[in-house]
């Protein structure tokens, strides 16, 4: 289980990327719901992923 900071650390990495505080908490937020049994790296980089690919459509 991820502590408090943790989850704040990466939500910021994700803010870095999406450039919105929200959207970033959110994102990652439903990256962690769909895959509970996942590290928490392992969501941020998934969520990364996901925002990357959206924006080469």
């Amino acid at each position: 289980m991820a502590t408090p900071v943790e989850i704040a650390r990466a939500e910021r990495q994700v803010f870095i990327y999406s450039g919105d505080r929200k959207t970033a908490a959110h994102l990652l937020h439903a990256t962690r719901l769909r895959y509970p049994h996942r590290s928490l790296r392992w969501c941020v980089e998934k969520t990364l992923l996901t925002l990357s690919a959206s924006r080469c459509l």
